[in-house]
């Protein structure tokens, strides 16, 4: 997660989820053994965090998504078929 992570914002400038956000749930959560000896509390602090990065990372797969399409118009079969006004 955390390479991914390094790969997207080398791209795009990323709000949110932020670079220590991710770093701190996997700070937070570094094995199952880990996970199954923390309390309850701590458990549900732990998916409202990964919920948070999840949904973050998929509205950015989507900025990243309309950007290559984008570019894939001006290139290419795009650019052959594309109207001129």
């Amino acid at each position: 997660m955390v390479q991914e992570l390094e790969l997207i914002l080398s791209s795009v400038e990323v709000a949110s989820p932020s670079r220590q956000e991710v770093h701190e749930l996997v700070g937070n959560a570094p094995s199952l053994r880990y996970l199954s000896e923390m309390n309850e509390g701590v458990i549900r602090n732990l998916e409202n965090s990964w919920h948070k990065v999840y949904i973050g990372w998929h509205a950015i797969l989507g900025q990243l998504k309309v950007r290559q399409r984008d570019e894939d118009s001006k290139t290419g079969f795009g650019a052959m078929f594309k109207k001129e006004k």
